[in-house]
């Protein structure tokens, strides 16, 4: 990847650009002087930190001198900002001089030098971004954008603008947007090409961004061309450090198809080459690469060893801490692997010192959360912790000596508050997955270590922490956002800055040195004062404070109350490798199991799929469905002994309609028969009331498209339009929208105002990358778009449609569908489809869960029963699961709350009000009339 501090260096016009701008602005002979002396100081070979003492001097001078703020003035600042972040990360004092500088370059006054933002928005972009928030930074890189528009003459900053963005989104994990960045660099690179020779390494750069971003997507032949055009482009540029970095990409392409003979040819080849450039700290790095290729895909300790050795020795020669923490994490990683519990114990405590986190030589101590705060290379810290967790397991698996195991679980909820800290950190719903996925391994440590120590509260703590986060995050900015202004908001933000820069200068300093104490003060004073600010908060803003900072997830006692309430049993799995541990919990006990690959091989859940969503093989396979079946009921359900009744599952990385699971190998008796189902993303989920309190203003809205625009290629659903009125008939004040009325324009209006949404229509979902779509009558609905829908008052969200609760599995976080869209926008419970589902059956189960839904039943019951009528209604190959289990219910299982009255009770009352009206007025028309007479004859009298 590109380093940022790189781009920064090389934004740069040169002096005659400059100075045309300059004559530009007729500047008087004092302000040139200050802008010669400027010009002087940016092309010298000074140090920043000597530059910025400078470029204060001459602040000083032009402020004394009381001159109007102009271009010359509006450089000085953006240099000021450059300085500050090269010199000392004061990301503060960066951003603030460099906001300055836009202001007065945008401001429009004669002296302004427009073109001149597009670099200071590219710098506030890269700054942003370092301090954490990514987000934010690539705002600033479109605001970079939209200047240019204006002055499209300054091509040579839009390719460091590019560059960056490429990073930003690799960062993040995004890296599809990557490569698409990276793409669009690379054209306009080789646009400008045509014109100067000099764009031959921005081209190089752009090639080897996108091929490692095509790696990372797997998409290997795009990854190999573009590595190999790198490297022609270095080549031909004598580029040593460039022609190793595609080196290096050509070699992880080999790597990860398994090409592992010619990945070590390019491997050494390609540190050959990095050696020539002298660049220690980049040499270390790339030994470790090598030294972990060896590792983890070849299994040869001993050439490891000697690959990380050699990187131990550059790390120091460069003086690079971080990079010698990572190779010693690493070695640990190698005698681990190799049983040899000891030596890895020494050097992860070695890395430990070096963090300035040690324990007095102690495995089985840990730094205090604090300390650990301090550490900046997040990802380091919890590969070391996962790493001490992993080894303190093993030790006690070897020795039994419960002091390990203790140690093993303080570890695992140390790692956890890191986690929780570097999410609140990450504003990318990308990056967040792809922290998820590093993270998830963490809590299998835990979970294994709470079934050793027979601890299913702590099990359950720590499945819960691993479920469904991002989505709790989402749920908790919904209830936030509206609780701050914006005044409020900007002042948290400048908190979180000050605390990383404070940060930041600590780790640049000795332990034992007595500056360490001073600034150790100042990070605290720092954290203090925010965790001030936040009880503020809680107090001038109690549901801010409440909804985005509560990571606190429920004990295994108020769920069981919960059940006992709702005389419901629950199921928690979680599904590590070749293991799956299982809790069930009823009101008064709990069970905690634990499967092997020899008990339990997931692969049965894909065949149990594929049986399920197909009646051909349902019809041909019955004898083996029906074993396979039983097997998963013995082994995931059947050990549980739950009464029978109402259960919450909450499963992990899979979803199955548990209904259709036989409790016999003959398949005569199904868990539908005795049990109704839910199915939830995390348990606190099930304990969460719903976030949005607006009223409905009617109990059942609608949509059957029927026939669709021909462009979305798609078949007519002929029978929606009646089976959506049958539904509706249900509940009073109801809207129907079909045909044309069904369109994208009605759906997004008339959402949120509905206690219950029914979806007749088509959906797209699988398994890839592909986002899942909605069907309207006129164009679809995508699964991102569901965010649009603000504050819905809705209850339940019916889609009657295909796969629907089908997408793409993210670890811990399940499958990202339509279903858990709008669980995303706070609705707390929604009907889905987990195959291609058949039309009659859907129609007529959904009209009878509608029934039952406006009885008042319990959601789940509700569909249980419309399920079970089905059943009896039909005979023949109707009764398979392909037809009848195909819809679940996901969250909360509450009756819907209808608005209050229905048409008949409306039209009595309505009746009624009309039948007192027309009687009262005929009784006032009565008394009027005859007081008319009275007075009119009384006016006679008088007039005579």
């Amino acid at each position: 990847m590109t380093n940022q501090k790189n781009i920064i260096k090389h934004i740069s016009l040169g002096i005659f650009a400059w100075a045309f701008c300059m004559r530009c602005n007729g500047q008087n002979l004092s302000v040139k002087n200050i802008s010669d002396s400027l010009l002087a100081v940016e092309n010298s070979s000074m140090d920043d930190a000597v530059k910025i003492k400078k470029m204060y001097v001459l602040k000083k001078q032009f402020d004394q001198s009381k001159f109007p703020q102009d271009s010359v003035y509006a450089r000085l600042l953006h240099r000021i900002g450059l300085y500050e972040y090269n010199a000392y990360k004061n990301f503060n004092a960066a951003i603030t001089f460099t906001k300055q500088s836009v202001a007065i370059n945008l401001s429009g006054e004669k002296n302004a030098c427009g073109w001149f933002a597009i670099k200071s928005y590219i710098n506030l972009g890269i700054y942003y971004n370092d301090a954490g928030f990514a987000d934010k930074g690539l705002a600033y890189h479109d605001s970079a954008l939209q200047v240019y528009k204006k002055y499209p003459s300054y091509s040579d900053l839009i390719k460091n603008l590019r560059m960056s963005r490429a990073d930003i989104f690799f960062t993040k994990g995004d890296y599809q947007k990557s490569g698409e960045e990276a793409a669009i660099g690379l054209y306009e690179a080789k646009q400008r090409g045509a014109k100067h020779k000099d764009d031959s390494s921005d081209i190089l750069n752009f090639f080897i961004q996108r091929s490692q971003a095509a790696g990372m997507q797997s998409q290997f032949l795009t990854a190999k061309a573009d590595a190999d055009s790198a490297y022609a482009y270095a080549k031909a540029l004598n580029d040593a450090y460039n022609t190793a970095s595609a080196l290096f990409a050509t070699g992880f392409v080999y790597e990860k198809q398994q090409q592992f003979v010619r990945a070590k040819n390019i491997y050494a080849k390609a540190i050959s080459e990095r050696i020539k450039t002298a660049d220690q700290g980049q040499i270390a790095n790339d030994f470790k690469r090598i030294g972990d290729f060896y590792l983890t895909i070849l299994n040869n300790y001993d050439q490891a060893k000697q690959y990380y050795l050699k990187g131990v020795n550059y790390s120091k020669l460069a003086n690079d801490m971080d990079q010698l923490s990572q190779i010693y994490t690493d070695m640990g990683a190698m005698y681990f692997f190799q049983h040899d519990y000891k030596n890895a114990e020494q050097y992860y405590l070695k890395v430990f010192e070096i963090l300035k986190c040690s324990t007095g030589n102690n495995i089985l101590l840990n730094p205090a959360s604090a300390t650990i705060s301090r550490v900046n290379n997040k990802d380091l810290i919890l590969v070391l912790l996962d790493n001490k967790a992993d080894l303190l397991l093993n030790v006690f698996k070897k020795t039994k000596d419960k002091k390990y195991l203790y140690a093993c679980l303080q570890t695992c909820l140390l790692s956890d508050s890191v986690i929780t800290e570097l999410r609140h950190e990450q504003s990318g719903e990308q990056s967040k997955l792809y922290w998820r996925n590093k993270t998830h391994e963490i809590y299998s440590f835990a979970v294994e270590a709470s079934y050793l120590n027979n601890d299913p509260s702590g099990a359950f703590y720590f499945m819960e922490k691993s479920r469904a986060v991002l989505l709790n995050d989402k749920l908790n900015e919904l209830g936030a956002a509206a609780q701050l202004p914006p005044s409020e908001a900007a002042k948290q933000e400048n908190f979180q800055i000050n605390i990383i820069e404070q940060q930041q200068k600590l780790s640049s300093l000795d332990e034992s040195s007595p500056e360490y104490s001073k600034q150790q003060s100042k990070f605290l004073n720092a954290k203090e004062d925010f965790q001030h600010y936040i009880k503020s908060l809680e107090q001038k803003y109690p549901a801010y404070y409440q909804y985005k900072y509560a990571d606190s997830v429920p004990s295994l006692n108020a769920l069981q109350h919960y059940l006992s309430a709702s005389n419901q049993s629950f199921i928690h799995y979680f599904i590590h490798d070749t293991v799956v541990y299982i809790l069930g919990i009823t009101a008064n006990s709990t069970k905690f199991i634990k499967l092997t690959q020899k008990d339990f091989n997931s692969q049965q859940i894909n065949k149990f799929l594929q049986f399920c969503s197909s009646k051909d093989s349902l019809n041909s396979h019955h004898p083996s469905f029906a074993s396979l079946s039983n097997s998963i009921y013995k082994n995931l359900f059947q050990q549980l002994q739950l009464p029978k009744g109402r259960v919450i599952i909450c499963p992990d990385n899979f979803l199955i309609p548990f209904e259709a699971l036989c409790t016999d190998a003959d398949r005569k008796n199904f868990l539908i028969n005795d049990y109704s189902f839910t199915y939830v993303y995390a348990a606190r989920n099930v304990l969460m009331k719903q976030i949005n309190n607006n009223i409905a203003t009617g109990n059942f809205l609608g949509f059957a498209p029927v026939s669709f625009s021909s462009y979305l290629s798609v078949p007519d659903l002929t029978n929606s339009s009646k089976a959506i009125n049958v539904s509706a008939a249900n509940y009073s004040i109801n809207k129907i929208f079909t045909e044309k009325n069904a369109s994208r324009k009605n759906f997004f209006l008339q959402f949120p105002n509905y206690n219950i949404v029914n979806i007749f229509s088509h959906a797209v979902a699988d398994s890839t990358d592909i986002e899942p779509r909605l069907f309207m009558q006129d164009s679809v609905i995508h699964l991102s778009e569901l965010q649009l829908i603000n504050h819905p008052a809705t209850q339940l969200v019916v889609l009657s449609a295909c796969q629907t609760n089908v997408g793409k599995n993210a670890t811990g976080e399940g499958i990202y569908s339509l279903a858990r869209g709008f669980a995303s926008v706070g609705i707390p419970a929604v009907s889905a489809t987990l195959w291609k589902a058949d039309e009659d059956a859907i129609y007529s189960i959904t009209e009878m869960f509608n029934k039952n839904l406006a009885k008042g039943m319990q959601k789940d019951e509700a569909l249980q029963q419309a399920k079970l009528s089905f059943m009896q209604n039909n005979s023949g190959d109707k009764l398979l699961p392909y037809f009848w289990a195909n819809m679940i219910l996901v969250g909360n299982t509450d009756p819907v709350k209808l608005s209050v009255g229905n048409h008949y009770w409306w039209w009595v009352a309505g009746s009624a009000l009309l039948l007192l009206a027309v009687s009262i007025f005929f009784w006032r028309k009565r008394i009027a009339s005859s007081k008319k007479l009275f007075t009119n004859d009384s006016a006679k009298c008088l007039l005579h």
